[in-house]
C-alpha cells in the first residue's frame, strides 16, 4: 500500500526460478536446502530445514489501459476487474449496516494482490459489526496456488491498515479454522464507526 501511495504497482508472485533467489537472497538458505524443498520451482510444498520464501512482490510502473499477456490471449481483461464490496460479503445483506469506516476499510482490502487476480476472500461481521473476519470461502481452493492464505493475509493487512489510518485501536487474531486462515480485526478502543 505503500508503493501503491507513491504512484508505484505492486503485484507478487509465487513461480519464480530458485537459483535467482538464492543469487538475490543468499541469506534465507542454502542451494541444498532449497532444492530438497522446492524442486526448483518457488511454490512446492516440501520441508526444509531453511527458510522458504513463499512469495516475491516486484514494483513497476502502472499504465491503466495495460493488458496482461493473459488478457490479451482470452480477450477478457481480467486483470484490472475487481469484485464489488458487496460481491465479497459472506451475507450481502450486511451491506446496509456498514459505516463509511468499514466502507473505506473493505474497499481497500479489495484491491489487494491475489493469485489470478482471483479475490478469493470473503468478509464477515461479529459482535454487532465490531469484528471484521476475513477469510477464503470454506472448501475453498485455487486451481494452481498452493499458498491462497498469502493472499487472505495480504488483505487482512489492507483492513487492518485502513482502520487504523481512521484512528481505531485494534485487536487482531488469526486461527486455522476448517484448514483455512480466519483473521478477526476487533475494534478495542471507543471511537465510533464500526457500527452503526
Amino acid at each position: 500500500m505503500f508503493a501503491q501511495s507513491k504512484g508505484l504497482a505492486t503485484c507478487w508472485y509465487g513461480h519464480y526460478k530458485l537459483a535467482e533467489l538464492e543469487r538475490l537472497m543468499p541469506h534465507l538458505q542454502t542451494g541444498e536446502q532449497l532444492q530438497e524443498a522446492n524442486m526448483g520451482f518457488g511454490y512446492a510444498k516440501g520441508e526444509t530445514s531453511g527458510v522458504r520464501a513463499i512469495c516475491l512482490t516486484p514494483l513497476g510502473s502502472y499504465e491503466d489501459k495495460g493488458l496482461r499477456l493473459l488478457d490479451r490471449i482470452t480477450e477478457k481483461t481480467i486483470s484490472h476487474k475487481r469484485k464489488s464490496i458487496e460481491e465479497l460479503l459472506e451475507r450481502p445483506e450486511d451491506f446496509s449496516s456498514l459505516s463509511e469506516d468499514v466502507l473505506y476499510a473493505l474497499d481497500l482490502a479489495r484491491k489487494a494482490p491475489s493469485a489470478a487476480n482471483s479475490q478469493m476472500w470473503r468478509f464477515g461481521f461479529e459482535d454487532d459489526f465490531r469484528t471484521i473476519t476475513v477469510a477464503m470461502p470454506r472448501g475453498y481452493q485455487h486451481f494452481k496456488w498452493e499458498h491462497p492464505n498469502v493472499d487472505i493475509g495480504i488483505c487482512a493487512c489492507h483492513v487492518w491498515l485502513a482502520l487504523l489510518d481512521r484512528g481505531y485501536e485494534l485487536q487482531v487474531t488469526v486461527r486455522e479454522e476448517d484448514g483455512r486462515a480466519v483473521w478477526r480485526i476487533t475494534r478495542t478502543g471507543s471511537l465510533p464507526g464500526l457500527e452503526q
